[in-house]
């Protein structure tokens, strides 16, 4: 459960406030405190269906640090916007080879952020394998306030193409962090990494082109209820479209 609020008096409108924050879900549920009837004219779910051609790279010019460094090759060039793999470029990570620790990159998002998608740069000019079998993880921080992964890509390994994308819409990944990291020890060296998503925050900050039209998400949607009576009150009601609250 994302969130959970309270509500439920005989007025014929309610409005449930969720503006203090962006909550990102794809189911809503009602439910009685104890047993009774629980009848329902409509429901509106009103937000914003997220536009994924509009994502924009989180990571750009955020705190970025990883295991080691050498030959100049900091940390925050995967994240200056330049996609030059050349290493002549002076914008392409590098690590120490260290025969007993794996290499491992990180960049601080900054704010909770939606991720869609991320598109890592190889270095391009020497030794692109060396990215091979490397592995893309989200990261969030707990209730307790300890770091966690969210989602680790194992099903989708770096190689040692110049361009690589690392899909996550397959769900919905709500992460502050995101980590680069060889199985093995090894050198890694990232040109850039672009993380394409969405911020979440205050209502305040949604931008409209990126969220796209205000409207009620609930309509005709699939829905269900734990028992349906005998004179037909199925759940599909409360999504149709009709306020009428006569039976």
């Amino acid at each position: 459960m994302l969130v959970e609020e309270e509500f439920g008096t005989a007025d014929a409108v309610h409005t449930i406030d969720f503006t203090n924050n962006v909550y990102v879900a794809t189911r809503v549920c009602i439910r009685l405190p104890d047993l009774g009837t629980l009848n329902m004219a409509e429901v509106q779910v009103m937000g914003f269906r997220v536009r994924v051609e509009n994502a924009v790279n989180l990571a750009l010019h955020k705190p970025a640090w990883q295991s080691s460094t050498v030959a100049g090759g900091d940390a925050s060039r995967a994240v200056d916007g330049d996609t030059n793999g050349n290493y002549t470029g002076n914008s392409v990570t590098h690590t120490e080879n260290n025969p007993s620790v794996p290499p491992e990159w990180w960049v601080d998002l900054q704010f909770p952020s939606v991720i869609r998608e991320i598109i890592v740069y190889n270095r391009v000019d020497y030794n692109s394998d060396h990215l091979v079998g490397a592995v893309v993880s989200l990261h969030r921080m707990n209730s307790d306030g300890e770091w966690e992964i969210l989602k680790e890509a194992v099903d989708q390994p770096l190689t040692s193409d110049a361009i690589q994308t690392i899909d996550f819409t397959d769900d919905i990944y709500v992460a502050t962090r995101v980590s680069i990291r060889l199985p093995n020890p090894g050198v890694l060296s990232l040109a850039e990494v672009q993380v394409m998503g969405f911020v979440r925050g205050p209502i305040h900050q949604i931008v409209s082109p990126m969220w796209g039209e205000r409207v009620n998400l609930a309509l005709n949607k699939p829905a269900w209820q734990s028992v349906t009576s005998n004179v037909d009150g199925d759940a599909s009601r409360a999504v149709d479209g009709i306020t009428n609250g006569n039976y």
